[in-house]
């Protein structure tokens, strides 16, 4: 969601409203940077999109390779 880009609204125009203060109906919880959005992107694009069926070494992946951390035990 552009909201949550670092610099949303004011540095970089969101949902074609123009550079400003950011609107009082929107909270801004998280705001990452562009590289850090990028970095996500790439990581679900290898390990998520696509992947129908969880294995033991998918789930592993979020758990920095750790295939025996108790999430991945039911894999």
């Amino acid at each position: 969601m552009p909201a949550h880009l670092a610099g949303a609204y004011t540095e970089i125009a969101c949902f074609e409203a123009p550079l400003g203060p950011v609107p009082g109906d929107i909270i801004l919880t998280g705001q990452f940077t562009q590289e850090q959005v990028d970095l996500l992107v790439d990581f679900l694009m290898q390990n998520v999109v696509g992947v129908t069926r969880i294995t033991r070494e998918n789930c592993a992946t979020f758990f920095g390779g750790n295939m025996n951390a108790p999430a991945c035990l039911q894999y």
